[in-house]
């Protein structure tokens, strides 16, 4: 008993040096050993004067105070690994995240350094007149040459089809934030009663490897200063 009272205080001094969590309490071992050891012992001779050879349960006593201090330190050394490889670990998930953090801003830097590929986009705005006109702007960055319009020859015959035509004969090649103006109408019999029609969209395609591309016609009608009407 008076080394189980000694080992003890002397852990849970210690501990508060120590990393690790201190485990309380009796195991199974020391559950099923504590009645033995606290058996009495024998008191000394009265004749001679002396106490008598150690008994079975002081020689368990020391026994389970060895083993106390053994599972005590083991614990202790488990958890002082397992915070050890917890600090291991967060170390490298932070180095791996500012690593990742730096190839990103590698990545985004090239990203602005490299040149951006020229592309044409059209955009149509339709104007007021007396036969209102659509005007086609080129909002991309790369130059449209050769533009004009892909119209079935039949329909551009059969003058009640409103087929697209630009204002001027030439050859139209719109620069960035350049456009022109084109007509898109027809006078057809509608309901009993003839009428000035345009198309919902227009096929357009420049140069000369390029794809077709269809661009819808805008049915809201702006003025000549951009004001919508």
């Amino acid at each position: 008993m008076a080394s189980i009272g000694s080992t003890v205080p002397a852990i849970a001094v210690a501990s508060i040096w120590l990393d690790g969590r201190l485990l309380r309490g009796l195991g199974p071992t020391q559950v099923v050993l504590s009645p033995v050891e606290a058996s009495p012992a024998r008191p000394p001779d009265s004749r001679s004067g002396k106490f008598p050879r150690m008994r079975t349960a002081s020689w368990v006593s020391a026994a389970t105070a060895v083993l106390l201090g053994a599972t005590a330190a083991a614990a202790w050394r488990k958890a002082h690994l397992a915070d050890q490889a917890r600090r291991e670990a967060e170390a490298a998930l932070n180095a791996a995240l500012e690593q990742l953090e730096a190839m990103t801003r590698i990545a985004d830097a090239a990203q602005q350094a490299l040149p951006r590929p020229l592309e044409v986009e059209f955009d149509v705005q339709r104007i007021r007149g007396p036969v209102d006109r659509f005007r086609l702007h080129n909002v991309g960055t790369g130059i449209a040459t050769n533009v004009r319009f892909v119209v079935d020859p039949a329909e551009e015959q059969n003058r009640r089809v409103p087929t697209p035509q630009w204002l001027d004969e030439d050859a139209v090649t719109l620069l960035p934030k350049e456009w022109a103006d084109f007509s898109a109408s027809a006078l057809s019999p509608v309901a009993g009663s003839w009428r000035i029609v345009f198309p919902a969209f227009v096929t357009v395609i420049y140069d000369e490897a390029r794809t077709p591309r269809q661009v819808d016609l805008p049915t809201s009608v702006v003025t000549e200063g951009g004001v919508i009407g």
